[in-house]
């Protein structure tokens, strides 16, 4: 198997270092991978400190992208690599920070034996063998997420913010897909959901290096929009 690591980031300098340095520890398991930096126009170096590690690591690749949000960055990731055709080949969507360390991938390796014909796998911080410390709000978050999701989409997947795997031949998905910013997840299993299988993998979830920045009442009325735009499209 090959794995492309989409790794959205903006204004992530402080990071990147130890950020390739983790990754210095999958190579050493000799697995066949590549991390892709997706910069949504960041202002703090990131993109200088990116392009010159690029001459000293010969799987970190770097993409400049002129728009802030999640969705944005791994768009532009599916887009650059649309024309891969390996039946093998993986895209794992993940954060600058790796929230999972590499629990998440080893939980990938376990279950995607056990589950051959699956197309998207999930690290859910909600998967009861999880070893989750969270802070209040952002339990209370995920909570009220989880039940509107499933009374809105009817969708079964309880952590649609994890670590997400999935087969490169469903990364066209990425086509249907409108939303530029945190959603793009949650729309990417919904859409990739009536084509295969999805199965959620236990996680082991690092104390938070940054602070929150949810938005409890805002947000949560832009992501019942979203929602609803979704199940209506």
């Amino acid at each position: 198997m090959r794995f492309v690591f989409l790794v959205a980031a903006y204004n992530e300098a402080r990071i990147l270092p130890s950020l390739i340095e983790k990754f210095m520890t999958l190579q050493s398991r000799n697995v066949d991978f590549e991390v892709c930096i997706l910069d949504n126009a960041s202002t703090d170096g990131t993109q200088n400190l990116a392009t010159e590690k690029m001459k000293e690591v010969p799987w970190l690749r770097y993409l400049r992208i002129e728009q802030k949000g999640l969705g944005a960055a791994f768009t532009a990731g599916l887009k650059h690599y649309k024309d891969i055709s390996s039946k093998d080949f993986w895209f794992v969507f993940t954060a600058a920070d790796l929230p999972f360390g590499f629990t998440d991938f080893d939980s990938f390796l376990e279950y995607k034996n056990k589950y051959p014909n699956c197309g998207l796998f999930v690290g859910s911080k909600q998967h009861p063998h999880s070893q989750v410390k969270r802070d209040f709000k952002r339990k209370f978050m995920s909570a009220v997420f989880l039940v509107i999701r499933r009374l809105v989409l009817g969708l079964a997947t309880k952590d649609t913010q994890g670590t997400i795997f999935l087969k490169s031949e469903y990364a066209g998905t990425y086509e249907q897909i409108k939303s530029v910013d945190y959603f793009f997840t949650t729309e990417l299993i919904y859409l990739v959901a009536k084509k295969t299988s999805i199965v959620e993998m236990p996680v082991t979830y690092l104390p938070e290096l940054r602070p929150s920045n949810v938005r409890v009442i805002a947000d949560g009325m832009k992501f019942i929009k979203q929602l609803v735009r979704l199940r209506f499209r």
